[in-house]
Parts: C-alpha cells; structure tokens; sequence
C-alpha cells in the first residue's frame, strides 16, 4: 500500500519529465564570406569608462550637495 493517493489522467504535466537534449550550437570560425567586418579599434572612450566616470561625477555631486546642506544646517 502507498501513501500517495492514484492521479487522475487530467492532472499529468504538459511539459515532458525528461526533455530531448539540446545539440550544442557548433562555433563558427568567422563571419561569412563576403561581409565587411570593421578591424580597426573604434576612436574614443570605451562604455566602460564612460560609465565610472559618470558613477564618480554623480557620487562626488552628491557629497557636494550633502556638505553644503550639512553646513547651512549647523550654522543656526
């Protein structure tokens, strides 16, 4: 005797218990033939610079602000 009441037919999942395995996708060795791929590095500042530059911009205002508003504050 089990513990685990009988299912009805309805209450079967949708999705399979042990799906087909996914075929890996095969590397490819470059772009296809006959389309321009630029080699040169671009000009300019990276994505990445830019946004710790502006993360060390908007920080240091800020403080600025927070400074300037704790000064006024004290001298009353």
């Amino acid at each position: 005797m089990t513990h685990t009441p009988p299912l009805p037919d309805a209450a079967e999942s949708p999705f399979p218990l042990h799906p087909e395995p996914i075929a890996a996708a095969k590397p490819t060795k470059g772009p296809p033939e006959g389309t321009a791929v630029a080699t040169a590095k671009p000009d300019g500042v990276s994505t990445g610079t830019m946004l710790g530059v502006g993360a060390v911009v908007g920080i240091g205002s800020a403080a600025i602000v927070a400074a300037l508003m704790f000064t006024r504050r004290s001298k009353k």
